[in-house]
């Protein structure tokens, strides 16, 4: 039980997990509110998950009856719920110091258009006249859901984007031997897929040393972020490493 479901409980306001069963090793966890008042354990791994109303000590609100709620699917490496994963990536090209790019966009792995990110920043749709144009990605647009809010066009195109190029990196990794390491910001966001430890360097520190150390290698490179979450890909997902505080206002950094 405690391999699948790990024991959770909160030490005054902090909240604490004991992946201990798990990885067969120390795994403890603690996570301090965020400003919102929000945890953020195990990253955004954590998400409702349908159940048999039968199994429900208390139900809270009426039943939908069967047919009416609405299905959905979570992308593999953020929080991002789509109404189907047939819409994917399938390549990418970075265009000059990076920022540009194009990427072919496919549906059921047939093209349907390419996505392009100019260097302002604008990401828009182009599409191939396949029988999947503007309307139909409005549609898919407007039945995702960022971890409950609903999304813009350009951001569902850059998490698509987004999904694709982690899957690759934490490929290309696992190659060579070492583990992805994901930074993101404090909505979940990634922000870098540049970084990888090796097996020893993440047994031979702590995880909140780990994180410490990422984070003074990365502070200067992104000079907006606040709150640095680092998480990295293990045992086939993504495990927590830890969040690290980086007031720009000249006081001193502290993890969680």
């Amino acid at each position: 039980m405690d391999e699948r479901f790990p024991p959770l409980w909160f030490d005054g306001d902090d909240l604490v997990c004991d992946e201990t069963v798990l990885y067969g090793e120390p795994a403890i966890g603690r996570q301090s509110p965020r400003r919102d008042g929000r945890y953020c354990p195990m990253g955004f791994r954590w998400t409702w998950s349908i159940v048999d109303p039968a199994d429900c000590d208390r139900i809270v609100g009426d039943l939908p009856a069967r047919g009416e709620h609405r299905e959905y699917v979570l992308a593999t490496l953020q929080p991002l719920r789509m109404p189907h994963d047939r819409l994917a990536v399938t390549a990418l090209t970075r265009i000059g110091d990076g920022t540009a790019y194009t990427a072919a966009l496919c549906l059921d792995g047939q093209p349907v258009g390419t996505i392009a990110r100019t260097h302002d920043r604008t990401t828009v749709f182009r599409p191939a006249g396949l029988g999947f144009g503007l309307p139909e990605l409005e549609r898919f647009v407007a039945a995702c859901r960022w971890r409950g809010r609903e999304v813009t066009t350009p951001e569902v195109l850059e998490a698509l984007k987004t999904e694709y190029e982690i899957a690759a990196r934490s490929a290309a990794a696992a190659a060579q031997g070492t583990m992805p390491v994901l930074l993101r910001d404090d909505d979940e966001h990634p922000v870098s897929t540049a970084y990888r430890v090796d097996t020893a360097r993440l047994a031979d520190h702590p995880a909140h040393e780990l994180a410490a150390q990422l984070t003074a290698a990365a502070a200067d490179q992104h000079p907006h972020l606040e709150h640095f979450v680092w998480q990295v890909w293990t045992r086939g997902r993504w495990r927590l490493i830890g969040i690290v505080d980086v007031p720009r206002d000249g006081t001193q950094a502290g993890d969680r």
